[in-house]
């Protein structure tokens, strides 16, 4: 690089020179107040009793494999899905479209591996113990560690219920922290056409949310990963259809497609969800 002046040179090594110096400074200090720190600790450490540094110890261990194990979940769920633009696709076969069969009022069961656990109606609650009316169908999910949750069918997510991040569950299974609070755990609305009018389907309990709101999704779009958040007594979808956005819930075996079978609770709905690509 050419200079105009001398000036303008000397004064463009000095700025580096300058820069140079805070660096080396700047690095200096903190390994120093590294080495401080550590001694500090070391210190403090040498004041307690022998059982008492092994506890330290104990726990730091702890909290290093606590870390370690959600970092190691998170890029498991990662590594899952494929961000694809803007719909998240799992590579799982299952289709991203509406099936040949459909007739433009078809819905279709949101999950593979599950048995139907509980139909729609007035029910004796699995944890209260009280007769109440059970506003959907539960889908108990059987013979796998993770079930990803799809759309009934296409539509723009209306809603999503999303825990802070300290309280999510480290596993599909693992109990609920905010079940007082939150009883449908983490869950999915999605606003469907249904033959010119609005229809919704909501998504509860679930372990992890894929999609946000205003998000349109397809048939292939994974909306989460069912759960045991909320109030609930395994990992399951509790699944329900509404005429309105608020409420309004009707029976969804009504509605979801099992080419002309009538299910009791126990049946398995494997079967049924290969119905999205035929």
């Amino acid at each position: 690089m050419k200079y105009k002046t001398k000036k303008e040179r000397v004064k463009k090594l000095a700025k580096t020179a300058v820069k140079k110096a805070v660096k080396k400074a700047a690095k200096t200090t903190v390994k120093k107040g590294a080495v401080l720190f550590k001694n500090f600790i070391l210190f403090l450490m040498s004041l307690m009793p022998v059982y008492m540094q092994i506890a330290v110890i104990a726990v730091v261990i702890l909290v290093l494999l606590i870390s370690a194990s959600m970092l190691s979940l998170n890029l498991i769920n990662t590594a899952s899905v494929i961000n694809n633009g803007n719909n998240t696709v799992i590579s799982n076969g299952t289709s991203t479209v509406l099936p040949s069969i459909d007739n433009g009022s078809m819905f279709y069961f949101p999950v593979q591996h599950a048995i139907l656990s509980s139909k729609y109606g007035p029910r004796i609650h699995p944890v209260t113990g009280i007769r109440t009316f059970h506003s959907g169908v539960d889908l108990a999910i059987v013979g796998i560690e993770q079930e990803y949750v799809y759309p009934s069918r296409p539509g723009v997510v209306v809603r999503v219920a999303v825990y802070p991040s300290q309280f999510l569950p480290q596993t599909p299974h693992s109990p609920d922290l905010l079940a007082a609070k939150y009883p449908g755990g983490q869950l999915v609305e999605i606003k469907h056409s249904v033959n010119g009018k609005e229809v919704y389907t909501v998504y509860m309990h679930l372990f992890r949310v894929l999609v946000k709101e205003g998000q349109e999704i397809d048939m292939g779009t994974p909306l989460g990963i069912a759960g045991n958040t909320g109030v609930s007594t395994g990992t399951h979808v509790h699944f329900e259809v509404r005429l309105t956005e608020s409420g309004n819930t009707v029976n969804p075996l009504n509605f979801l497609y099992t080419g002309g079978k009538i299910l009791k609770e126990g049946d398995s709905v494997s079967e049924y969800f290969s119905y999205r690509n035929k």
